[in-house]
């Protein structure tokens, strides 16, 4: 899996952690941080916010909260069906 391209992975790669570390850390599943780092899920924002916290401020909301490229591309094909 590649989690870099993410502002999540990136910070991750530069900790040298892993998505099961993430996942302990706010007691969550490691699929659920694996979805976020895919991009096949947002973020939830009470989990953005713990993120991060525990970055120390080096991740804010709007890195974790805006949507990445795979989502925008959901987006435009979901708004292209519709109209």
């Amino acid at each position: 899996m590649t989690v870099a391209l993410t502002p999540l992975g990136r910070w991750l790669a530069s900790r040298r952690e892993t998505p099961s570390w993430l996942a302990r850390q706010l007691g969550v599943s490691r699929q659920a941080v694996s979805a976020w780092l895919c991009e096949t899920r947002p973020v939830p924002p009470e989990r953005a916010e713990q993120i991060s916290a525990l970055s120390g401020g080096e991740l804010s909301l709007v890195d974790l909260l805006t949507p990445g490229r795979a989502e925008l591309q959901r987006l435009r094909a979901s708004a292209q069906q519709d109209a």
